[in-house]
């Protein structure tokens, strides 16, 4: 997929995405999960800017071509307001695992193994949030993966405090939605995602008009 399209899914423009992509590649090898990133010379090499994934973890190193549209929607809100490598390189680990998690979890992999990799994207970004503590979408990734494993309180806590930090973004509340709704809380669930929804989120409008009975 062509930084063009990814740009246009997004609603950024293609040289965002470059800057995105790029500072994800740094926040990795920075954070040790890649050991380094190829060059058209490596044996390795699958593309430009290919992405090995972490090895040690599933027991092969494979290669990633670039950032999923997924991974770049969480990044660029951070990617993008210049906050510290250190900080970057711990929330590019956390989106990481989160992806890895979802995937498993998409696969209907044993929900122990998944819920492993959603208790690495939390240590990750609490690691993150200890960094910095006002960063509304560290709040809210960590809200997706406790709601994940079944810690809605926590979940909820945090989403909270990610809508207080940033009320008009639409994340925090499509995952504190996810909250509600495993918690028992349909008609909160449907509350934030109408919220969501009217703050631009697409998927968000999907799953009010799925879950949400008209009254």
């Amino acid at each position: 997929m062509s930084d063009r399209t990814i740009a246009g899914r997004l609603g950024v423009t293609d040289k965002t995405i470059a800057k995105a992509v790029a500072w994800f590649q740094d926040s990795l090898a920075e954070s040790g999960a890649i050991t380094s990133i190829p060059t058209s010379a490596h044996p390795l090499h699958s593309g430009s800017g290919s992405l090995p994934v972490p090895p040690g973890e599933g027991g092969r190193m494979t290669l990633r071509s670039r950032p999923s549209v997924r991974s770049l929607s969480l990044l660029l809100p951070v990617a993008l307001v210049g906050c510290g490598m250190s900080t970057g390189a711990l929330y590019a680990r956390g989106v990481w695992h989160l992806e890895r998690a979802d995937s498993c979890r998409a696969a209907g992999a044993a929900p122990a193994r998944c819920a492993h990799e959603y208790q690495s994207a939390i240590d990750y970004f609490t690691q993150a949030i200890d960094s910095d503590p006002d960063s509304a979408v560290l709040y809210s990734n960590r809200c997706l993966c406790y709601c994940r494993i079944d810690e809605y309180q926590r979940g909820l806590e945090d989403c909270s405090r990610a809508i207080e930090l940033e009320p008009e973004s639409p994340a925090p509340y499509s995952n504190r939605a996810v909250c509600n709704l495993g918690a028992g809380n349909p008609r909160r669930a449907c509350g934030d995602w109408a919220k969501a929804c009217s703050s631009g989120d697409p998927r968000a409008c999907d799953s009010q008009q799925k879950n949400c009975p008209l009254d």
